[in-house]
């Protein structure tokens, strides 16, 4: 739980999973 968020939120924002 920690650079997962990371990247998740760039992801989310990007919307690319």
């Amino acid at each position: 739980q920690g650079p997962r968020v990371k990247w998740d939120a760039k992801a989310k924002k990007k919307k690319v999973k």
